[in-house]
This record gives structure tokens, C-alpha cells and sequence, in this order.
């Protein structure tokens, strides 16, 4: 198996997609691509007189192999295009003016068989995880993907923890003691826990026009968590306004009901109407001495 490089070209990603592991020195790959189908072209011609020949038959798959080969290179590298448009896409490790733009190796494989279902094994890590898997744990020359937030989905669950898609692909799961979004003294919710569940509900934080010294450290707390939780560097929430507050750039689902309907659809048998089901139970804040107590007293329940 040959080594996999650090970093490749557009043409070189195209050329790998279509299964066109060598492009000798001096050509480009849509020269190769001309050279096969004119080569193909010739022989289909040649045979012409003799249609009904199994050889003729084989040519004339031959012939066709190539002009689909050809437009699938076309569309990819025109899906290349779409996709680096901006020049901001995850998939770009190099775009220097002076250069042409590199593209990461894994994570060109992982865009074309979530896009595509067209896996390149070897450019995935060395590692018995498919390429069809591979997620932003897995790292290039450059870290992490690095994600836009507007494709990010994160869930609240019922078993206490959160789990995080990229697209509706299943990213990863923890639990709120993973993340510390357990108070450790009360092993309840603790502040960046319950800020989460509210902003579910489109309320706003905070509630006032103008955010105090505590609340900025809070979400400053809850960015770091999201963070860490997703490796993704960028702000997860958009600039304070008075308004909105401190909205997120990401979907975030209260799914913690979800849970609870399977739970009692598998537990009963029976299927349930939505007024039969009862909501997830709310917080317990005992005394409401502790920081979800006082996450009551500041904002109400």
C-alpha cells in the first residue's frame, strides 16, 4: 500500500475518487481520462462491423465505463469546487494565493462517503475504524475539524448527558459529570446545565437587557464545556444583543422526553397519545442552596 500523503491537490482528490491511483509526470488527470476514452472510442469503432460479437459487447461496455468515468470526474471536481468555495472549508489544510489549494487526505475521504458513499480506506487513520466513520477525533496536518457551528445538533438526554451530530451524524455522547455540568457538593444540575435546558425552551439569558459580571462568567464556563465537548475552536453563541441574549449558533434539543416515551412505549407495549405522556420530571433543587436553587431564584423555574 502505497503511503498516504499529507496533503493532495483537487485533481489528485478526483483522481483517488475515480479509483485513478497514478498520474504520470507532465499530464493531468483529465488528459489520462481523454487518452482512455479516445483509446476506448478507437477499439469500440474498429469492431464496428462485427456487433454481434461478445467482443464487440465488451467494447462497448468498455467505451461506456470510460465516458461515465469522465463525467464522474467532472461532477466531484465540480463538487470540490462547490465545496471550497469559500475557501473556509474544513477540508482545506493549505490555500496559500502563491499555491495551489491542499486538501487533507482523511478529511477529503470522510466528505465523499458521507456525501457519496465513495470510502477511500487507506486515506482514513491507520486504524480498523471504516472510512465511512471516521469523525473530527480523527486528525489531519492541521487538529480537528474544525466544524461550522450552523451544522451542529446538540441533545439534552434523559440518561443526564448530552450527544452532539455534525448534519444528523452521530459525533459523540458524555455525561453531564464528563462535561461538569453536575454540581459535584449536590450531584444536581449546576448553572451552565440548567442555562442549557432554558435555552432549549427559546428562553432568553439573561433575562436582563444588560449581562452582569456573574453571567458572563457562566457562559463564558458553558462555551469552554461546548468546546471541549466538541473540539471545535470558534464561538458556539452569537454576540450579546439585547434582545436575544446570548443565542446559539448551533440546534439545541431538549430530547430528554424522547427518551421517556421509548422508555414507556417499550415498558407498556402500547402506544401512547401525547396528552398520556407526562413532561421530564423538572430539576430537583432541594433546599435550593445550591447553584441550581439559586439559578431559581434569579430567573424563576
Amino acid at each position: 500500500m502505497k503511503k498516504k500523503p499529507s496533503s493532495i491537490t483537487i485533481n489528485e482528490a478526483v483522481a483517488r475518487l475515480i479509483n485513478l491511483d497514478y498520474v504520470p509526470t507532465g499530464f493531468t488527470l483529465y488528459e489520462m481520462l481523454s487518452a482512455f476514452h479516445e483509446e476506448a472510442e478507437v477499439e469500440y469503432e474498429n469492431h464496428s462491423g462485427s456487433q454481434e460479437t461478445k467482443e464487440y459487447q465488451k467494447l462497448e461496455i468498455s467505451l461506456a465505463i470510460a465516458r461515465a468515468r469522465w463525467a464522474l470526474a467532472q461532477e466531484l471536481n465540480f463538487a470540490l469546487e462547490l465545496e471550497l468555495k469559500d475557501r473556509k472549508s474544513e477540508l482545506v489544510i493549505a490555500s496559500e494565493a502563491v499555491s495551489e489549494v491542499r486538501l487533507c487526505p482523511e478529511k477529503v475521504s470522510f466528505w465523499a462517503s458521507m456525501r457519496y458513499g465513495i470510502s477511500i480506506p487507506e486515506w482514513a487513520e491507520a486504524s480498523p475504524i471504516p472510512a465511512a466513520t471516521i469523525t473530527n477525533s480523527e486528525q489531519c496536518a492541521t487538529g480537528p475539524v474544525q466544524h461550522p457551528w450552523e451544522r451542529i445538533t446538540i441533545k439534552i438526554l434523559a440518561t443526564k448527558g448530552l450527544s452532539w451530530s455534525v448534519d444528523n451524524i452521530h459525533q459523540g455522547t458524555k455525561s453531564f459529570a464528563e462535561l461538569q455540568l453536575i454540581d459535584k457538593r449536590t450531584q444536581r444540575q449546576n448553572w451552565p446545565a440548567l442555562i442549557l435546558i432554558a435555552l432549549t425552551k427559546g428562553n432568553k439569558f439573561p433575562t436582563t437587557t444588560k449581562p452582569k459580571a456573574k453571567d458572563s462568567t457562566i457562559m463564558s464556563k458553558v462555551r469552554t464545556i461546548l468546546k471541549e465537548f466538541t473540539a471545535i475552536e470558534s464561538d458556539p453563541f452569537y454576540s450579546f444583543n439585547d434582545g436575544d441574549g446570548w443565542r446559539p449558533r448551533f440546534k439545541l434539543i431538549d430530547a430528554r422526553r424522547d427518551s421517556s416515551d421509548r422508555a414507556k412505549k417499550k415498558a407498556t407495549h402500547t402506544t401512547l397519545t401525547d396528552n398520556e405522556l407526562e413532561e421530564p420530571a423538572a430539576p430537583d433543587f432541594g433546599d435550593q442552596s445550591d447553584e441550581a436553587g439559586e439559578y431559581i431564584r434569579e430567573y424563576g423555574r
